[in-house]
């Protein structure tokens, strides 16, 4: 596996850590990374096995096993202890536990995002960022039918036609959210956009695109420019309409509220991180950075650090605002506390999860659905 999409992992995960603990306002966009990861591994995988299997069956069989013992036991397991925790101790008095009993079920059944968007969610620390996995999981339902039945010749059009729709629902979908046609959405359109499946389609096209069909090396001159290009647009245009340049937001503030940029800005995030996939490939993208072994560790375990991560902070959060409140000795009232604190701790729950739990399910992946030796090296 090319090191270097570990690195891309590492500083995505990164990226969103630093948002949940309120250091980072534009860490967010490290989930669009990971979308944009998952359309750029998994469309050449998909390829790859529809041409070394016989029949759909087979193949959809194949891709389904490797995807459900990667994603399934750590999910559920995660999801379990959380019920397990509410059955057996009770614990409804604690904060998000009272109203976790009811939103489960979403997780569960991978609709977390639709309840997101309704105009009856409640934020909960344990469970509220597995709208993303949610996410993930429905593109694993649609992306295999569409490889499968759309010819290779036909998929390059294909793809770019869902990139250029991306905008196009972005905005239909805020339209039904704003006018109230469907009265239980939330009305906060750049919310449920953020979180509807459609949104992100073209996060995963130009993913796929970028993997199978742009052949041509991206130069650091040309990311560069690109770079600097879309964060000087989302700077200027965030100063049109709040007379703030904000420079911590990257000009892209959470979900993107300003200058309707959940239509448009989420394109060129997803255009950025195709670039960057599309750098390390080569291998020519700060590769002493990148390919740094702890980076790559991080990126190697990030599943379960994304997994885990959002209730491990509120955890250690909520001991740290405890020791304050009860004056216990030797406790700074600095936050960077507890946010050293639980990503350390997110950090070793992670790993004893990975090489105690989720390596066992990995390694039986080529047992029971194994690889054609001409696939892909690639692996997420």
């Amino acid at each position: 596996m090319n090191p270097s999409l570990n690195g891309y992992r590492a500083f995505a995960f990164l990226a969103v850590f630093l948002f949940h603990i309120n250091v980072f306002p534009a860490g967010y966009l490290g989930v669009q990374a990971f979308f944009v990861l998952s359309g750029f591994l998994i469309t050449p995988i998909l390829l790859s096995t529809k041409e070394k299997t016989m029949g759909f069956k087979e193949y959809l069989k194949n891709f389904m096993i490797r995807r459900v013992l990667r994603i399934f036991p750590l999910y559920y397991f995660y999801l379990g202890f959380l019920a397990c925790t509410i059955a057996f101790f009770g614990l409804t008095q604690l904060e998000y536990f009272d109203s976790l009993n009811n939103q489960l079920i979403y997780g569960f059944t991978y609709t977390y995002n639709f309840y997101h968007s309704a105009d009856f969610f409640e934020h909960n620390r344990y469970i509220t960022h597995f709208w993303s996995l949610a996410v993930e999981e429905q593109f694993y339902l649609i992306w295999p039918l569409l490889i499968y039945f759309v010819s290779k010749r036909h998929l390059k059009k294909m793809l770019v036609f869902i990139i250029l729709l991306g905008p196009v629902l972005r905005l239909l979908i805020a339209f039904i959210s704003s006018s109230n046609a469907l009265p239980f959405l939330s009305s906060n359109e750049n919310v449920v956009v953020y979180v509807s499946t459609l949104s992100h389609l073209d996060a995963f096209a130009i993913g796929g695109l970028a993997s199978v069909f742009i052949k041509k090396e991206v130069g650091n001159f040309v990311l560069g420019v690109v770079v600097s290009s879309v964060i000087a647009l989302g700077l200027i245009t965030n100063y049109i309409a709040s007379s703030e340049w904000n420079f911590s937001t990257l000009g892209y503030g959470p979900l993107m509220k300003n200058s309707y940029k959940y239509i448009w800005g989420f394109s060129l995030v997803n255009i950025i991180c195709s670039l960057i996939l599309l750098r390390l490939k080569s291998r020519n993208l700060f590769r002493g950075i990148i390919e740094n072994k702890l980076i790559t560790y991080i990126g190697l375990i990030s599943y379960g650090l994304y997994v885990y991560h959002y209730g491990l902070i509120h955890i250690c959060k909520s001991i740290h605002e405890y020791c304050l409140k009860n004056n216990i000795p030797g406790v700074p009232e600095s936050p960077i506390t507890y946010q050293l604190g639980a990503f350390i701790l997110t950090l070793l729950v992670s790993s004893v999860s990975y090489f105690f739990f989720e390596l066992w399910f990995i390694k039986l992946k080529d047992k029971i659905a194994p690889k054609s030796k001409k696939n892909p090296s690639q692996q997420r």
